[in-house]
């Protein structure tokens, strides 16, 4: 049998809140904290005196025992230490994990008023969670962060039109009720849009029929004057605008990163479209449905699997231009002066190597002490080599490629 919880009653603003017997929640001690602070507002009570007229009003013997227990040390805490004791002892050890999640949710469709009011209850609930509460000024900034993408633009908007116009407010309340107001804005302009949306459909509609009516009394007709007629009211109904998206096409091309314009899919609602300011006409768009969605994908997959192909059969018939690190021996130059010239060509036992821009560096390895060697800098090709003489050196362990490959020096061998 599930615990009762305990219940909370105050008679009167001038009453301390007493709790009944029962388990402690969360939901109770908020109760009983804001009776307090209404009690305590009432009657005028001194912050020092004010756990002192509230700490024997708990029924429930378990609680009302350990208060006992320790009576001294609580009434030397404020009131607001005194409610973070009773958190910390009566409620389970992950009690805040459900508030921290409310503290952390974006508004997305929610009125912000509505939300940032959620968002406070939570975060004044979190008081005595130091890592999770906010602050006015943490608040503030976090609400920012979490604001819905159309009221977020907005916000953004109006503060660069006036650099800090909304930043400098500094009461929070203040700052709340102004980003309401814009908020409140912004789904009236919503609702406005919709409706003209819809007025404008029922309007096409009714267009269409009327069109489809005159095109078929005039088929009727045997005259020549008729017959010129209907096929000028054909010619001008193939010319007709392209149809507006219902929610279902626009969820389609949403969803494959469409666009609402041109109807094309995967390119971004983003990109250049010069259907933005040229009509579209009814004759150059698909009707956008599942089975066409479906087809594009496959089409897409076949001409991935082609160009793959296309691009292995390439790759088998190029050579890669690799770079190559070679062993310095202090035998090829006569002082440290000789080393670090680069204008001559470095001749090693394997290969001569042109005029190219070379690093003199010291390299490290687990088996050998730091050894000089000469490295090409900025070879432009993607793979590197080193010679077999310093690999052998260094005691680096060989194996073959799955795969050779077919490669050229960036040099002619003598």
């Amino acid at each position: 049998m599930a615990p009762t919880p305990a219940a909370v009653t105050q008679s009167s603003a001038s009453h301390a809140p007493m709790v009944s017997g029962g388990t402690l929640t969360v939901a109770n001690l908020c109760a009983f904290e804001q009776g307090c602070k209404r009690y305590f507002s009432t009657k005028a009570i001194a912050a020092p005196d004010q756990v002192c007229r509230v700490i024997y009003n708990f029924e429930d013997e378990t609680v009302s025992s350990w208060i006992f227990n320790i009576k001294d040390e609580l009434m030397d805490l404020s009131f607001l230490d005194f409610m973070a004791r009773l958190h910390n002892k009566w409620l389970s050890n992950t009690w805040f994990v459900k508030y921290g999640k409310i503290l952390m949710t974006p508004q997305s469709d929610t009125p912000f008023t509505q939300w940032v009011n959620t968002l406070r209850n939570a975060n004044k609930i979190l008081r005595s969670e130091e890592d999770l509460y906010m602050d006015d000024k943490c608040l503030h900034c976090h609400i920012c962060v979490l604001l819905s993408d159309d009221l977020g633009v907005e916000y953004g908007t109006i503060n660069s039109n006036a650099p800090g116009v909304l930043d400098t407010i500094a009461d929070l309340d203040k700052w709340i009720a102004r980003i309401g107001h814009m908020d409140n804005n912004l789904c009236q302009q919503k609702d406005r849009d919709r409706r003209n949306y819809l007025a404008n459909l029922a309007s096409y509609k009714s267009s269409f029929k009327s069109n489809a009516g005159n095109n078929n009394s005039s088929t009727n007709t045997n005259t020549n004057a008729t017959n010129n007629a209907t096929s000028s009211s054909e010619q001008h109904h193939n010319q007709k605008f392209a149809y507006k998206l219902d929610l279902l096409e626009r969820a389609l091309l949403d969803a494959n990163d469409g666009c609402h314009c041109c109807r094309c899919l995967w390119i971004g609602p983003n990109h250049d479209c010069k259907y933005k300011t040229t009509p579209l006409l009814f004759s150059e768009v698909p009707k956008i449905t599942e089975d066409y969605i479906k087809a594009e994908w496959q089409k897409r997959d076949t001409q991935k699997t082609s160009d793959t192909k296309q691009k292995l059969t390439n790759a088998k018939q190029k050579t890669t231009t690799i770079a190559a690190v070679f062993d310095y021996s202090s035998d090829d130059a006569s002082d440290e002066a000789s080393v670090e010239a680069n204008d001559a060509d470095h001749y090693a036992d394997e290969y001569v190597l042109p005029n190219h821009i070379f690093w003199n560096a010291n390299l490290s390895a687990p088996s050998v002490s730091p050894l000089r060697v000469k490295m090409l800098i900025d070879n432009g090709s993607p793979p590197a080599l080193i010679s077999l003489k310093l690999a052998k050196r260094l005691n680096i362990p060989f194996r073959p490629l799955k795969k050779p490959i077919s490669a050229t020096g960036a040099f002619k061998p003598t």
